[in-house]
C-alpha cells in the first residue's frame, strides 16, 4: 500500500496549474471539465460541474489532483493552523535554502518564514499556495 495522490479544491484551475508547474515543475497528465452523474454522486452535489486536472510531480509517483467547482461552489474558508483536520503538505529536499530561493524568485508563493533549523534534525519553512494551502519544505540534517 502507498499514497497515490492528494486532491485540492481550488478557486481558479488555471492559476493553480501555473503555480504548481512553476513551483514544483509538474506536468499535466489529464485535464477536463466534469458534469456527469457519477462524479456528482461522489461529490454529493446533484448539479455538480467542475474543472479537473491531474499533475505529475517530477520527484515522486504521487499525483496532485486539482478541482475547481463551477456550480454549487462551497464558500471559501480560511485555513487556520490550530483547527482540527488537514494541516499541510510537506516535500523533502536536499537543500532547503536553495529551494526557498528558487520558489521565492517566482513571486508566486507567500512564505511564512525562511528556512530554519527546528532543533530536531530538520531545517524547514512553510509557504502558501494560491488558495492558501500550506506547504512545508523539509531538509533532514
Amino acid at each position: 500500500m502507498h499514497l497515490d495522490h492528494f486532491a485540492i479544491v481550488v478557486s481558479d484551475l488555471k492559476k493553480s496549474k501555473n503555480f504548481y508547474q512553476k513551483i514544483f515543475k509538474t506536468r499535466v497528465l489529464a485535464e477536463r471539465e466534469i458534469a456527469d452523474e457519477k462524479f456528482a454522486k461522489i461529490m454529493d452535489f446533484p448539479e455538480f460541474s467542475g474543472k479537473f486536472a491531474v499533475l505529475a510531480l517530477p520527484f515522486s509517483e504521487i499525483r496532485i489532483e486539482l478541482l475547481q467547482f463551477i456550480t454549487h461552489a462551497p464558500a471559501p474558508q480560511k485555513s487556520e493552523l490550530n483547527h482540527a483536520g488537514f494541516r499541510h503538505f510537506a516535500i523533502r529536499v536536499d537543500d532547503a535554502d536553495a529551494i526557498f530561493r528558487e520558489i521565492e524568485a517566482t513571486k508566486l508563493a507567500e512564505f511564512i518564514a525562511p528556512p530554519k533549523n527546528n532543533g530536531l534534525g530538520k531545517k524547514m519553512c512553510y509557504f502558501r499556495g494560491p488558495d492558501r494551502e500550506i506547504w512545508e519544505i523539509a531538509e533532514y540534517l
